[in-house]
């Protein structure tokens, strides 16, 4: 289970059990989180077992965050909320495919 633990602006950071194990899961989401527009860094602290994301501190970027990891995209706080890693990993995958499709698509079509 992925749980946002604490959120300062620019930087959500989130708790979970399988953080610690370091698993090939947890690379793909770091890469997948990377990947996202406004992130500017993503850590994993397997001592803790926390996820830092760092971000450029815009509601979209933040948004865009907690939607990938399955959280809610609104405004309101979702701290303490659970959400099992792979689903958020399968999640946050699809988002990126769709992303990509979309920008192929607009670029054929131009």
């Amino acid at each position: 289970m992925l749980t946002l633990a604490h959120e300062v602006p620019g930087r959500l950071r989130f708790v979970a059990p399988e953080l610690t194990a370091g698993s090939e899961h947890v690379a793909t989401l770091v890469r997948t989180l990377r990947a996202l527009p406004g992130v500017t860094d993503v850590l994993v602290r397997r001592a803790t077992g926390s996820l830092i994301v760092l971000h450029d501190n815009t509601p979209a970027a933040r948004d865009t965050v907690l939607r990938a990891v399955g959280l809610t995209s609104t405004r309101r706080a979702v701290l303490g909320r659970h959400v099992p890693l792979l689903e958020t990993l399968a999640e946050a995958a699809a988002e990126k495919l769709l992303a990509h499709a979309v920008h192929a698509l607009v670029a054929a079509i131009l």
